[in-house]
């Protein structure tokens, strides 16, 4: 029989673990110890009935007494497992075993992010853009359900193993129907990464989660927190009073990355990025839409976060809240970035700073009207311009995106992998997607997107002669969404011929993608079938008697036969551009075999690119990819599916 040795009795680590083992060996076997800290402890473990390998956070004994720290340990577990996005942690289980207190989530096998940092000291540009825009998505789809994580810094961003970051301990998250688990004029979060209005002990946002995930961002390009002290209190005060640090940048790729990070650390939260929808967007370089043009919801951002669950993440009128808009954001490689906001953008947004002077009041109001009148002559001229000089209104593009469900022919030559070159003929390139003016989102409850009738002429019929439509119905209130990475504004969009990603974000429900396909010239109408949080899993379909078979072609899974849910990427299937291929190619659309596994194991062409040299950097690129399987009766199984591999934009 094995004993226990004296000092480690002494110290009391075996002795844990042995409890721990002991405790809940009938369901887990603990490997080993992963880490501690000061409130919870880390094992790695193997869930015996589904025989795969799983991370188990016991609380500390010496806490399991405190009701405070038993409340904010199964609080965190409550919170994550709320939030279903591949970048924030699943959690399997919450459970009590004797004195043992524990939940079991996702084993995360490519450590953390300061492991890397502590390795490497810096990250590389294009590193810091995937982390940041990973993060960043994770942290949006927390806020629009009003979570708050509060404690972001790069312990708490870990990686699977295939390099995706993964948001972890939400101990201290703020969500909108949690209790207060700190006394009042408590700041709470880690001194290096905390906001300004943490260190203030203020009431925070999202805002506050961006600014530090903007000092993490200072630190994966310098190597270097951006305040350092002897104390919190020191370090807090830095973040307050203190400018930005200006690092020595080499590169033009280092330079604007600062820019878009610079933003993220402004003092005034109104300063920052709106949210991470922006962020995200400035990262990919891409602008973000007029002040007004999205639907914006003030609770989620300012006030208390029960306000988003009382009005559904949308602002009410009579809550006192004037709305946040969001600011259009230039491209990374823009000096702009980092604009403040005009003195009539801050006239309309109540202010939190007290020092503000009756003397500067004052002059911000007189500026005020000046902008007004510009504002007003230069509007009216573009529009004189574009309707006078055009004769219709300006188009948007979109980029293409994820599909799965184009037309098909029925016999397809099978690819080679990436040892073998395939020449590649050139096809005709697609035209542009025209946006369209439409009747805002605004009130998206059900029913509320329902069509104005299209007389002839109308702002609708702007773009290529043979366009569809998509009219979107009976949406949550709250929803946002995004048609090929893009916010919709409309209850009408005007879209090319062919495969288009939705995705639909909304308060209280599981995110919702699916591939719509438009014909041309004609206009469809669709109800997305959301399911709530926490509702229960619709039954699966049970097959066809059909005789369709599960290979690619035109009817494929069209009966539900093959599969209930297509095969994923990990993560978006953007191609890098290759020296030697033309600056826009068109992209290439496959069909692509995935195993039960989540890898790729054959590959169809269905549509080439252009460009024979981009062609060939796909057929490379699709073999390196990491896929969600698709799922049948809910067990993977491995299925075809069609895939869009757009060009990576710089």
């Amino acid at each position: 029989m094995a004993t226990t040795p004296v000092h480690a009795i002494a110290t009391g680590v075996l002795q844990e673990l042995d409890l721990v083992r002991e405790s809940l060996a009938a369901e887990y076997e603990i490997i080993e110890e992963l880490g501690r800290g000061g409130m919870a402890m880390v094992y790695r473990a193997r869930d015996r009935q589904l025989e795969r390998e799983v991370a188990v956070k016991v609380l500390p004994f010496s806490l399991a007494f405190d009701t405070e720290f038993v409340e904010r340990f199964q609080r965190e577990a409550r919170t994550a497992a709320q939030l279903e996005h591949p970048n924030i942690i699943s959690i399997y289980r919450v459970g009590r075993s004797g004195r043992v207190i524990y939940f079991v989530m996702k084993f995360l096998r490519g450590g953390s992010l300061s492991t890397v940092l502590g390795a490497r000291k810096k990250l590389s540009p294009p590193e810091i853009r995937r982390l940041l825009s990973e993060a960043g998505s994770a942290l949006g789809y927390a806020a629009q359900r009003g979570i708050v994580h509060r404690d972001i810094k790069p312990d708490n961003i870990m990686f699977d193993e295939f390099g995706q970051s993964v948001l972890t301990d939400f101990g201290i998250a703020k969500a909108a129907s949690g209790q207060k688990l700190t006394g009042t004029g408590m700041s709470i979060g880690t001194p290096h990464y905390m906001s300004p209005e943490q260190a203030r002990a203020q009431p925070t946002d999202g805002r506050s989660d961006i600014y530090s995930l903007g000092v993490v961002a200072y630190q994966c390009l310098t190597g270097l927190v951006p305040y350092d002290g002897e104390d919190s209190f020191s370090i807090g005060y830095k973040h307050i009073t203190e400018p930005i640090p200006a690092p020595s940048l080499v590169t033009a790729d280092e330079r604007r990355i600062f820019e878009v990070i610079k933003r993220m650390l402004m003092k005034d939260p109104f300063d920052r990025f709106q949210s991470c929808e922006e962020l995200v967007a400035a990262f990919r370089g891409h602008p973000i839409a007029a002040p007004g043009a999205m639907r914006v919801s003030a609770a989620t951002f300012v006030g208390s976060a029960a306000a988003v669950a009382a009005s559904g993440g949308v602002h009410s009128g009579g809550s006192g809240l004037p709305p946040i808009l969001s600011q259009p954001t230039t491209p990374m490689d823009s000096p702009l970035v980092n604009r403040r906001m005009t003195p009539l953008e801050r006239r309309e947004v109540p202010r939190r700073v007290a020092d503000r002077s009756v003397a500067m009041r004052t002059s911000a109001s007189s500026w005020a009207w000046l902008w007004v009148l510009l504002a007003i002559l230069g509007g009216t001229g573009g529009a004189l311009y574009y309707y006078k000089a055009k004769g219709f209104a300006p188009r948007v593009t979109a980029p293409a995106s994820i599909t799965d469900s184009v037309p098909a022919q029925e016999s397809l030559p099978p690819l080679t992998p990436p040892a073998a070159q395939v020449p590649v003929a050139p096809v005709d390139t697609a035209g542009p997607v025209a946006g369209a003016a439409a009747p805002p989102l605004g009130d998206t409850s059900p029913g509320a997107l329902a069509p104005p009738a299209e007389p002839a002429g109308s702002a609708y019929v702007s773009g290529p002669v043979d366009s569809g439509g998509i009219r979107l119905v009976g949406l949550p209130r709250g929803s946002t969404v995004l048609i090929d990475e893009n916010p919709i504004t409309q209850a009408l969009t005007r879209l090319p011929p062919g495969p288009h990603a939705l995705a639909i974000s909304a308060p209280r429900y599981n995110f919702y993608s699916d591939t719509i396909v438009i014909l041309p010239g004609q206009i469809q109408e669709l109800t997305p079938k959301l399911t709530g949080i926490g509702a229960p899993t619709p039954t699966a379909r049970s097959p066809s008697r059909s005789n369709a078979k599960c290979v690619p072609g035109a009817g494929y899974n069209a009966d539900g036969s093959c599969f209930d849910e297509r095969p994923k990427p990990v993560n978006p299937p953007f191609v890098t551009v290759p020296e030697d291929a033309k600056a826009s190619p068109r992209p290439s659309l496959l069909w692509v075999r995935v195993s039960a596994e989540g890898r790729t194991v054959d590959i169809r062409r269905l549509r080439s690119s252009d460009d024979a040299a981009y062609e060939r950097e796909v057929q490379n690129f699709v073999w390196t990819v990491t896929w969600h399987p698709a799922l049948k009766d809910g067990a993977p199984i491995e299925a075809w599916t069609q895939m869009l591999f757009p060009p990576a934009q710089e």
